[in-house]
């Protein structure tokens, strides 16, 4: 195989080597990673020549096969994750045009996965909510294979759908529900003529459904009392527990958090509720302070607004998964397990202490209006405090 180091890029790669660079400069990347992804960038410019190709022909599987090629060529520096990996850096630095997979044949299973994606999207649900119901959509699609879909219709029958939810098992009990909600779409957008949601059995819980464990003051404050604030993941750290202890924000909601939503001059938070909703609640001067120790630690970063980032490069909007994992870490490093929500609880018991009522609880949680049910769950006292509620039993007989 031809030696791809000895053969140069020009043209229109020269200034996609160019782009990718400062693009990658941007995000924090060292230098020499930034020198060797536009080395590879050349390869990849020689090896699409070689085989008569066009930028406009790259897509991921024609990356995963220059990244193999180059491997058995003896560059074992590349592989076929890293090409791939190489080609969506390339594509968020608008250093390659992606038109020709826009302008390809969508098959039909892509086009139905698009469509019921933008649809969940058009009902403003959460993104960990849509992540769950397409990935449930695409259990189902693949169990029952390609055949059946086509570009306007979804062959189904109800003997097949109970047939799939019943190879399940136990998890069929977790994936009705999103389930359902696919199989609605397909009646509603017309891919099939009968409401197929029908046939899936309702869930009966053997138990009563599982309270979470409640944090106490003490364990909250020894929680922020152990942070070592003293560098960037530090001040993150403290900044997103006292965001958790004090404002009650879902983990979602410190995601979303963009530099804009802070209002320094009248210390107010906007905050990015479930369903496409904002509120604006008052900051906290502690929260504020953590908030801006961190973002003086913090390189900024040019490609996003957020106000939590991640640690390594590239640097991007922390995920949910990121938030749920920092409180994880530091509660077993002092021998607790409690997630972001036990923060929601112990501020809804505290509100309930101070006298405060279900609406005005409900608002700072973030529940929608009227669904007090919800806040109830989050407020219901411990049997231990449930206890001392009770008024004694009378010794005397009642007149």
């Amino acid at each position: 195989m031809e030696n791809a180091a000895s053969v140069d890029a020009s043209g229109p790669w020269s200034q996609a080597t160019e782009r990718l660079g400062l693009w990658m400069g941007e995000q924090g990347f060292a230098d020499r990673t930034i020198i060797e992804y536009q080395r590879w960038v050349r390869w990849l410019a020689s090896w699409l020549a070689g085989r008569r190709m066009e930028p406009s022909e790259l897509t991921e599987a024609v990356a995963a096969g220059f990244g193999a090629a180059m491997r058995a060529a003896g560059h074992t520096s590349l592989t076929a994750r890293g090409a791939v990996r190489l080609l969506a850096y390339l594509g968020e630095a608008g250093a390659v045009s992606r038109s020709a997979s826009g302008a390809r044949q969508v098959p039909p299973r892509e086009a139905l996965t698009g469509a019921y994606r933008d649809y969940l999207i058009s009902r403003r649900l959460a993104a960990q909510t849509i992540k769950v119901r397409l990935r449930v959509a695409g259990l189902l699609l693949d169990a029952i294979g390609d055949a059946p879909v086509s570009a306007d219709r979804v062959a189904l029958s109800p003997r097949t759908v109970t047939g799939v939810v019943a190879s399940w098992g136990a998890l069929a009990r977790c994936r009705a529900s999103p389930l359902r909600v696919f199989l609605r779409f397909l009646q509603m957008a017309g891919y099939a003529d009968e409401d197929l949601a029908a046939v899936i059995p309702r869930v009966r819980r053997s138990s009563p459904a599982r309270q979470a464990a409640r944090m106490t003051r003490e364990q909250a404050q020894r929680l922020i009392e152990s942070l070592d604030a003293s560098g960037e993941a530090g001040k993150r750290d403290k900044a997103v527990l006292l965001l958790l202890r004090r404002l009650g924000l879902r983990a979602s909601e410190i995601t979303r958090l963009d530099l804009d939503d802070i209002g320094w001059r009248n210390g107010t938070l906007i905050v990015h509720r479930k369903r496409g909703c904002d509120e604006e609640l008052p900051l906290p001067v502690d929260v504020g302070q953590a908030l801006a120790d961190y973002l003086v630690a913090r390189p900024p970063v040019a490609s996003t607004r957020a106000v939590v980032v991640t640690l390594t490069t590239p640097r991007r909007r922390m995920s949910l998964h990121g938030v749920v994992s920092i409180v994880r870490r530091l509660s077993r490093a002092m021998g607790t397990a409690v997630g972001p929500h036990q923060f929601r609880h112990l501020l809804g018991d505290q509100m309930l202490e101070a006298g405060r009522n279900l609406r005005e609880i409900a608002q700072v949680l973030g529940h929608r209006e009227g669904d007090l049910a919800t806040t109830i769950r989050y407020v219901t006292p411990p049997r231990q405090q449930m206890a001392g509620l009770v008024r004694p039993w009378p010794t005397a007989a009642v007149p």
